[in-house]
């Protein structure tokens, strides 16, 4: 309740400023174009804030989605090398006839996706042909691109959608017919003080 109150006190506050700067205003034909001026400059004056804020929040938003999408084109590449690398494992153990094939298809598979890990430990895995120890990097790599994922995802933000609301016609009509009614009002009310 003393929300309510403290509410409507604001709202008293508000016109009585209102009236004094109408009243201020009234004067002179330059003083009343000065503040109808002002006063409906401040309708696109804040609707176009709006949109810059939200335009740059949004297009923060969208960068944030390149990089998710980034990041899983980078997983399913990992996951692909991961297979052959898996496939390369098994296929050894059972003395497959095409195990050599799949091995080397897992080592350059390997070998182009690490080229930014550690040299040291990827060049010992490449010259001793671990592939279980490879199978270990690529898990790794791949649980690490999990966990830049998890963070990086995001659902569309409350700016996105403000943002998309602002930019529809009806939002303009709004703009144009709030500038109009607020520039009667105040010749209005600059009609009414010059009478008294």
């Amino acid at each position: 309740m003393s929300d309510f109150k403290d509410n409507i006190e604001s709202l008293v506050q508000l016109k009585a400023k209102l009236d004094k700067a109408i009243e201020l205003g009234s004067k002179n034909l330059f003083t009343q174009m000065l503040t109808l001026l002002l006063f409906i400059s401040l309708i696109p004056g804040g609707y176009f804030i709006s949109i810059s804020y939200l335009w740059t929040v949004t297009k923060a938003q969208s960068d944030l989605n390149q990089i998710v999408d980034n990041i899983e084109i980078r997983r399913n590449i990992l996951k692909s090398t991961l297979s052959e690398v898996e496939l390369c494992i098994d296929s050894r153990k059972d003395n497959h006839e095409l195990a050599s094939w799949y091995c080397e298809n897992a080592l350059e598979s390997y070998k182009s996706q690490s080229k930014s890990w550690p040299s040291e430990r990827r060049n010992q895995l490449i010259n001793r042909l671990a592939y279980e120890g490879i199978k270990i990097d690529i898990e790794y790599y791949l649980e690490s691109n999990g966990l830049s994922l998890h963070k990086a995802k995001r659902s569309k933000s409350k700016e996105e959608v403000m943002l998309s609301y602002l930019m529809k016609k009806n939002s303009l009509y709004f703009v144009v017919f709030s500038i109009a009614l607020i520039g009667g009002g105040i010749l209005y009310m600059f009609h009414v003080k010059r009478r008294t």
